[in-house]
């Protein structure tokens, strides 16, 4: 990695060596938490020297141009449509689940959970 950042920032060969180590990762033992750590370390550390991976996936998927006001707009959106469906009073739940795709927010509904991210 790093010589491919003293090779004129070679920005292709660097993500090409994180891809590697995503692989490894992904065929490190779930048992073997010690390594899987260091490698993920590894990756992280690596990956955010080029401005990647910053945000967890989940906030990067809410992200967008509208902040953090707009993001607790949303959340609270999600929620008042989470307690319009558990008093079943499913035309309140439609009208803020079409409220909040009019915002541009895809909701997707998981055990039990609301989950929410910003449509690309």
């Amino acid at each position: 990695f790093m010589v491919a950042m003293d090779d004129d920032f070679n920005t292709p060969k660097a993500l090409a060596v994180l891809h590697e180590l995503v692989s490894h990762l992904n065929k490190i033992e779930a048992s073997d938490m010690t390594a899987r750590q260091s490698v993920a370390m590894e990756l992280l550390g690596m990956a955010q020297l080029l401005g990647l991976l910053y945000a967890s996936p989940e906030r990067y998927f809410q992200g967008g141009s509208g902040g953090e006001a707009e993001r607790e707009q949303i959340n609270a959106l999600v929620a008042a449509r989470d307690r319009a469906r558990d008093e079943k009073a499913w035309a309140k739940a439609d009208e803020i689940r079409d409220q909040l795709k009019a915002m541009g927010v895809v909701l997707e509904d998981k055990a039990g959970k609301t989950v929410w991210r910003k449509e690309s």
